[in-house]
């Protein structure tokens, strides 16, 4: 009897990591190091970056992260005061993953677009949606 049943839930555990195998979780969801890597790679360590996913995109900058203001805060204000240097625009970590950008992302990077001579767009991965600025203090 423990036999069968340790069989049954081995066959069970086995069939669920081929599953994962064959189609692993990462290529299921939002890929966080889109954007947060060339930060990685192209800025000093004390750089302070604004994402809307601070602590699971902390992994891949290697800086420090800040979220996006909330309740219609002042956009060069904010960035101001917490002293940000880089802005990642970047889809919502979920899954099924999606390209599409949140309501406040949008609505940030439009007002980026409104000010060209205080953000300087450095990286761009349009198969992916995600851009990277630089913020010019003004």
């Amino acid at each position: 009897m423990v036999i069968g049943i340790s069989s049954a839930i081995a066959l069970v555990l086995l069939a669920r990591n081929l599953q994962d195998w064959r189609s692993p979780i990462r290529e299921q969801m939002t890929d966080l190091s889109t954007g947060a890597s060339w930060v990685a790679e192209n800025t000093s360590p004390d750089t302070i970056v604004m994402v809307n996913e601070p602590v699971p995109a902390y992994v891949h900058v290697k800086r420090k992260t800040i979220n996006f203001p909330k309740n219609d805060q002042d956009l060069e204000q904010y960035l101001n005061n917490q002293e940000i240097d880089y802005i990642v625009i970047a889809p919502p970590l979920q899954s099924p993953k999606s390209t599409e950008l949140s309501k406040d992302a949008k609505q940030i990077q439009s007002q980026m677009e409104n000010s060209p001579d205080a953000f300087n767009l450095v990286f761009q991965d349009m198969e992916n949606n995600v851009s990277v600025y630089q913020y010019n203090e003004q």
